[in-house]
């Protein structure tokens, strides 16, 4: 990529200055020229071989253009695919990067358990296992969308404890081995 940015940047350096020199132009509007022409963006407001018909008088001057033009656009258009890639490659990268945390962070989760031993409502009953999810049984789901407030909702699960109401949850102090989210 270095390589042929800086071959880019000689080619349209000198190109410039080799038609500042034929044309007359400045070499500011000769530098306009080279990189307009050799990036394909062609203006047409500048246009070579049109002083003096240098078509017919100059050969030489013809076959320099020609060959600068050729090989100008070649290079630069390498030069910016280059470019292109590395910043597709880049973003391809980051991608791959976000999903191997993804699936880091996916792993890394664990079922919601309870540590049965310390587990007690709000009222220091012992709770029983049966009706929470154990490390085993990831199947069992409490609704948490509408259902705070006690009453359950006709369009989810039922719990596995007829008297259980999810404000028990947030009033009770009940003892976590490990939770995910």
């Amino acid at each position: 990529m270095l390589a042929t940015g800086m071959l880019s940047s000689i080619i349209i350096t000198t190109g410039a200055a080799v038609f500042s020199r034929y044309e007359g132009w400045s070499y500011f509007d000769s530098f306009y020229y080279c990189f307009v022409t050799l990036t394909t963006i062609g203006f047409g407001d500048y246009v070579a071989l049109q002083n003096d018909q240098a078509l017919m008088n100059k050969p030489g001057y013809v076959a320099l253009s020609l060959v600068f033009i050729l090989f100008g656009l070649a290079v630069v258009a390498a030069s910016i695919n280059l470019l292109v890639l590395r910043f597709m490659t880049m973003q391809a990268e980051d991608a791959k990067r976000d999903e191997q945390d993804a699936q880091n962070l996916a792993a890394a989760n664990q079922p919601v358990t309870f540590d049965t031993e310390h587990s007690y409502n709000i009222h220091g009953k012992l709770l029983n296992s049966s009706n929470y999810m154990t490390e085993y049984d990831e199947t069992a789901s409490i609704c948490s969308c509408t259902c705070l407030g006690g009453t359950r909702c006709m369009n989810h699960e039922t719990f596995a404890d007829p008297d259980f109401r999810p404000t028990d949850i947030i009033a009770s102090t009940i003892g976590l081995k490990r939770a995910s989210v």
